[in-house]
């Protein structure tokens, strides 16, 4: 639904940012978990014509946090750092989808928030999926008042099927589309936001808030397979990984090696390996941290690898950054492209699914526990078992490092080499498998020559350097598991099997094609019904 209220901003003359911010907006209605106004993300966007520009909306600490608060015996303790108004970060996802719509936009504010208005007010049909993500925190949503009186039934979980009403969020949304969107940093929202955090525990005020503010940074880039791929830099650390595995891969041949085989998914787990101890040593809020990491960031992001630095690197690397597979999909991306070629890759979240599980009371929605992507204390895992430097220790004003990473593949050999067209947009969720995931992704369509929906649902496999172990996804076929499981024992390491590794969306723009044009594709195809 939300998908089909970007068709038609589409349809009716907007461009892709007039539809990715309505279609964003949407999602904070038809997919709550994850979809928001209080979270925050990184966006891409290629302008036709214009260079690749980046928006980093991510969450900010405030002002009069302080590590202790989350520690328990000098531990870190989950509930504390997950739930409530404590992991509360300072919300960027309005800010940012009005930044980018300010600047990139043809529609006015107003206009791309009412569909939502109207998505809220109406009702949504519960699909088995979305009861079945209510359900399952059923006994955590009753712990928040305002949490239980809007998503649970006289304290249970609505059955699939039940029209879901939001009157709240349909009154916030209305108020965002008339007053404009400081309204959410400042006057009634904010003062909503702020008494539900400091009611269960939390520290931001009404300051941070008036004081946030996105930033537009100068986005990652490097060449692969005869692309220019464009990835967010810090504070993403899923963009710098994502492109190291890309450089790594082609630079040690390993593109020769059979789509699906042992030697394959082999050579998948040695480069992701060494990119996240990269991640865990070079990665934090780019405000905040030494001017050399910082170019060192960029340097593997961009830097034209060759045969051997695989090994060179590995060898270099200090081998105490700990990291671990977390378990949740709690994070939502979408691209879009318009008949123009203006394309968006944009990936949001409130970080863990539904957040903190805490809904601001009056206005219906849902804040983020973002606070957690810190480093807590020295070793102390966040919710994704992943554990980082110094670098991205908690302060106040900064930015917690993120694995969103949304990507766009460029063509170098387009007729205008000063605006090459946009092949390949990807992103996903998945915590730290999203740049795994989209490295695989994008070795399938660009390299193996696969169709896009192959790349997308191909068996997958995930390495993040500890424990050592490779994951794979349990579609993979048995014999193929077993070999894995002997090869890797034989190098000390071990497999480690999962339902999924992370939700991948794709969009690839066909230009050897000499079927009807893209803007007779996007007006034929796409239909809200």
């Amino acid at each position: 639904m939300a998908s089909a209220v970007g068709a038609r901003i589409m349809r009716e003359g907007g461009n892709a940012i007039d539809a990715a911010v309505a279609t964003s907006l949407a999602l904070s209605v038809t997919f709550p978990q994850a979809g928001n106004l209080a979270g925050g993300g990184f966006l891409l966007y290629s302008p036709a014509g214009g260079s690749p520009r980046f928006l980093d909306y991510r969450e900010t600490a405030p002002r009069n946090i302080k590590s202790e608060l989350f520690l328990h015996n000098g531990t870190r303790d989950e509930i504390r750092s997950t739930r409530g108004g404590l992991p509360v970060g300072t919300p960027g996802t309005i800010a940012g989808l009005a930044e980018a719509l300010e600047q990139y936009g043809t529609w006015p504010w107003e206009k791309v928030v009412a569909p939502s208005v109207e998505l809220a007010r109406r009702g949504v049909w519960l699909t088995t999926r979305q009861a079945r993500y209510i359900e399952l925190y059923e006994s955590v949503f009753r712990d928040f008042p305002s949490t239980a009186r809007i998503f649970l039934a006289d304290g249970r979980a609505p059955l699939p099927g039940t029209l879901f009403q939001q009157p709240e969020l349909a009154l916030t949304l209305e108020r965002l589309a008339r007053e404009g969107p400081r309204a959410f940093y400042e006057g009634t929202i904010a003062r909503q936001i702020v008494a539900a955090v400091q009611a269960e525990g939390g520290v931001l005020d009404e300051t941070d808030l008036a004081e946030y503010r996105p930033v537009w940074r100068e986005p990652f880039s490097r060449k692969f397979l005869g692309r220019r791929v464009i990835a967010p830099s810090l504070p993403s650390g899923g963009g710098m990984v994502l492109l190291a595995c890309l450089g790594l891969f082609e630079a040690e041949g390993f593109g020769e090696t059979k789509p699906h085989s042992l030697e394959r998914y082999l050579a998948y787990g040695q480069v992701m390996e060494v990119a996240f101890r990269l991640r865990g040593a070079l990665l934090g809020d780019p405000a905040h941290i030494a001017p050399a990491t910082l170019a060192a960031a960029r340097e593997v992001a961009e830097r034209p690898f060759k045969a051997g630095d695989l090994d060179r690197l590995r060898r270099d690397l200090d081998a105490d950054i700990p990291m671990r597979l977390g378990n949740e999909q709690n994070t939502t991306h979408l691209c879009v492209i318009d008949p123009k070629g203006n394309a968006v890759s944009n990936t949001y979240s409130l970080n863990t699914i539904f957040g903190s599980k805490l809904v601001v009371d009056g206005a219906g929605f849902f804040l983020n526990n973002s606070l957690d992507d810190f480093s807590l204390a020295d070793g102390a895992p966040n919710w994704y078992e992943l554990v980082d430097g110094r670098e991205n220790r908690l302060s106040p004003g900064k930015r917690p490092v993120s694995s969103m990473s949304p990507a766009l593949f460029l063509r170098e050999d387009s007729p205008n080499p000063t605006a090459p067209a946009v092949e390949l947009i990807l992103g996903g969720s998945g915590g730290p498998r999203i740049p795994s995931l989209m490295f695989q992704i994008a070795q399938g369509v660009l390299g193996d020559r696969q169709l896009l929906d192959e790349a997308v649902r191909q068996p997958r496999v995930h390495h993040q350097h500890q424990p050592n172990e490779l994951a794979v996804e349990q579609a993979m076929s048995a014999p193929m598991r077993d070999a894995l499981q002997v090869a890797l024992e034989k190098t000390g390491s071990s497999l480690a099997e999962t339902p999924m590794l992370g939700i991948a969306a794709a969009l690839r723009v066909d230009h050897e094609s000499e079927e009807a044009p893209l803007s007779a594709i996007l007006d034929s195809r796409f239909t809200l019904v």
